[in-house]
């Protein structure tokens, strides 16, 4: 079901923050790691069978949704403080008016990371920046309150297979419409596939 905000809303920090708390909270934290295995396989050298070890790597699914509520115990914060929060002011406004455009148009977006800390970012996985590096609140970046990165999917879809599309549709549509918002998308290729939307203030816009 589309989130609806009033206008009246955008205009008020507590009322940005529970709009964009509900786009979190229906979004499944779900990625996809690279796991190494090593196995023993039969080959045939020079006309002998020999044993030797071999590396494969296979795709898992993974729950992430433990994350942010560890990082939220240790600031001694709810989860809603601590990921949403910690973004900045002008980037959760820009990054509501965004996702309540994109819903409008039946895109179905949802987040799936806000702030991360130093310590948040160091549990992350993939493809990431330094821990101390995140524009989603690296200390380097300035911490809580200065968070400038959210992770974005599309939630349309019963299957994970089906978010995949659903969420390829949503950041074309961000791609073609985000700078209008301020705001620019950069996609995170991982094992020759697009596996997150990531969006950023583009402060020059």
């Amino acid at each position: 079901r589309p989130i609806e905000a009033p206008e009246d809303c955008i205009l008020a920090d507590v009322c940005i923050d529970q709009y964009l708390w509900a786009f979190y909270q229906r979004t499944p934290k779900q990625d996809t790691n690279k796991v190494i295995e090593r196995r023993k396989v039969v080959i045939k050298r020079k006309g002998k069978n020999r044993t030797v070890t071999r590396s494969f790597t296979k795709l898992v699914d993974a729950d992430f949704t433990w994350k942010d509520p560890k990082a939220a115990i240790r600031l001694d914060m709810t989860v809603q403080q601590y990921v949403i929060g910690g973004m900045d002011r002008n980037f959760k406004r820009r990054l509501l008016y965004m996702l309540l455009a994109a819903d409008k148009a039946g895109l179905a977006p949802g987040i799936t990371s806000g702030f991360r800390d130093d310590f948040r970012q160091a549990i992350a996985t993939g493809q990431k920046a330094a821990s101390n590096m995140s524009y989603h609140g690296g200390s380097v970046r300035g911490g809580y309150g200065h968070g400038l990165a959210a992770d974005i999917v599309g939630v349309n879809g019963a299957t994970r297979s089906r978010r995949w599309v659903s969420s390829g549709a949503l950041w074309e549509w961000v791609e073609g419409n985000g700078r209008q918002y301020g705001l620019f998308l950069y996609t995170i290729l991982r094992f020759r596939r697009i596996t997150s939307g990531r969006i950023r203030w583009a402060p020059d816009v």
